[in-house]
């Protein structure tokens, strides 16, 4: 019989791990969603068409060909005096167009770096509604134990009743208490939905592709130093690098407008006919633009001056952005320091006392040493306090991925390798 019973249990522990979903892993989906995210799909393409301008920015111009008929009686084509067909090349200033290309590979580089502040920004879209996820699929299993437990007091309940030991109230109690679990149930799964939703939103999926759980390390690392994290910052965020190359980028527009007083040429060969003398023969032609004339220096001036203010509208944006950057870096560093040590305080204090109140009350309920009312204060703010402990978990996290995306990386500990 004793077999019996050992293989029972083992067969029903093999079930159990059966029906248990699979784990879903916060790095596979931020994977997944760098490669299937369709908004960062079309930054990279944005990438791809100002790479693309590079090798035009080095080319000429097109060349332009023209066809003249000429001296021609009462316009008829086939009496024209000279048939003559012209290929002529504008050709820029070699240094305006090294300043283009140069230009050109600023602008390449500033939407790279877009492109890499919308990745991390992508990554805390996914780290926020994977905690968001947590917190819902936390709030279920605590809502599961909680009925269960409500369970085992009802029982209770209904057997001190039924020797006379309490009135039917505290029955009634529990009953409720049961009923408002259920509704708490389908709030948290209403929450849970809306979270698979936006995963399955920025990785391009469909929601019923995720079954599984999402799962939470039991201990939270913050152990970083302010300045570190602000050095790093100023260094690697995509943001501040963008702003950057937009100061270098307008740099460059200055010297290209005080380039555009130097000439640009234009040379050009034409074959000349005449089908009236019999003539063939060839000509060759060459031009200059004359942008330092006086009647467009107006022109020419107006173009640095614009220059000019765009270099200081966009140095000043960006040491603005900079000041923004290291305020925006000390607040996320603060407040995650600070729910951390909330985490801690309820891992360690705040949560085991509930639990000890609540097993004290529970056995002086059961002895007939204190009423329902206590019993039920004393879990309810057990369930209380584990419903903000996980708050707390689901706010560190997505501050320390706001955090992240501040300072450009994927990861907090990039900080320290």
């Amino acid at each position: 019989m004793e077999k019996i019973i050992w293989l029972f249990l083992i067969f029903l522990q093999i079930n159990l791990n059966a029906q248990e979903k699979p784990k879903l892993v916060l790095e596979e989906l931020i994977d997944e969603a760098l490669v299937n995210n369709l908004e960062l799909e079309s930054f990279a393409q944005i990438v791809n068409a100002s790479e693309a301008k590079i090798p035009q920015m080095r080319s000429l111009d097109d060349p332009e060909i023209t066809f003249r008929l000429m001296e021609m009686p009462g316009l008829k084509p086939n009496e024209a005096m000279y048939a003559n067909l012209e290929l002529m090349q504008m050709i820029r200033f070699p240094t305006k167009i090294s300043t283009e290309v140069r230009m050109a590979e600023l602008e390449a580089r500033r939407a790279q770096q877009i492109y890499n502040e919308k990745s991390v920004e992508i990554i805390m879209k996914v780290k926020s509604a994977f905690y968001e996820l947590w917190m819902a699929q936390r709030n279920l299993e605590l809502n599961r134990e909680n009925t269960e437990l409500m369970k085992q007091f009802l029982q209770i309940a209904t057997t001190r009743y039924s020797v006379g030991k309490i009135s039917q109230q505290d029955v009634l109690r529990a009953q409720v208490e049961i009923a408002k679990l259920e509704k708490e149930r389908l709030g948290f799964s209403d929450m849970e939905e809306a979270a698979l939703a936006m995963l399955a939103s920025l990785l391009n999926k469909n929601i019923s592709d995720f079954n599984g759980v999402a799962t939470a390390a039991d201990t939270i690392y913050f152990d970083f130093d302010i300045k570190q994290i602000q050095d790093y910052a100023l260094k690697y965020c995509s943001r501040l690098r963008s702003d950057s190359l937009m100061v270098e980028k307008d740099k460059e527009m200055h010297k290209l407008a005080k380039l555009e007083f130097l000439p640009d040429f234009k040379v050009g060969v034409e074959y000349v006919s005449s089908p009236v003398t019999g003539f063939r023969g060839w000509s060759l032609l060459a031009g200059i633009s004359l942008p330092f004339s006086f009647w467009t220096l107006g022109k020419a001036n107006a173009r640095v001056e614009e220059a000019s203010a765009n270099i200081l509208k966009s140095t000043a944006m960006y040491k603005n952005e900079r000041n923004m950057l290291l305020s925006k870096v000390r607040e996320y560093f603060a407040k995650s320091n600070s729910l951390k040590s909330q985490w801690d305080l309820y891992q360690n204090n705040i949560i085991p006392l509930a639990e000890q109140s609540l097993q004290v009350t529970q056995t002086n309920y059961q002895t007939g040493q204190t009423d329902f009312l206590m019993l039920l204060d004393a879990y309810r703010m057990l369930t209380m306090e584990k419903m903000e402990q996980i708050m707390t978990r689901m706010k560190f996290e997505q501050t320390l991925a706001d955090l992240e995306r501040e300072i450009g990386c994927r990861d907090i500990e990039e900080v320290i390798r």
